[in-house]
């Protein structure tokens, strides 16, 4: 796949929730949509591999924000900077990553731009 293809194979795939906090917080929470309670060790090992967690003090430059992780469930991500680029539509938020070279899956080695788009709960 060309880094100009687009592919949305984990938009249908994923549910979460992020939190912005007044004092300038972030918490985000993505896991797969369809997960169900694990019964023994590998199955505990695929739904770790469903999730993706962190939380951090954040800034705002313009329609970048900064995350400064704090707290990740992949300790690869703490400690670490998180810049994303974000455009707010009334209730949606949109986010999306700079190019990058993905390091897992079946994108490793290949350019790619994450984006996800959220809409406010009621």
């Amino acid at each position: 796949m060309s880094a100009a293809t687009p592919a949305n194979h984990l938009v249908p795939t994923r549910k979460g929730r992020a939190l912005f906090t007044p004092d300038g917080y972030a918490a985000f929470i993505i896991v797969g949509a369809n997960r169900k309670p694990a019964t023994n060790n590998d199955e505990t090992a695929a739904l770790l591999k469903s999730l993706n967690v962190y939380t951090g003090k954040f800034i705002i430059d313009g329609d970048k924000f900064t995350t400064k992780v704090d707290i990740s469930g992949n300790e690869l991500l703490s400690g670490q900077d998180q810049v994303r680029f974000f455009k707010l539509d009334g209730d949606r938020l949109s986010i999306r990553t700079a190019e990058q070279v993905s390091s897992v899956g079946i994108y490793q080695g290949k350019k790619v731009v994450g984006t996800l788009a959220w809409e406010r709960e009621p």
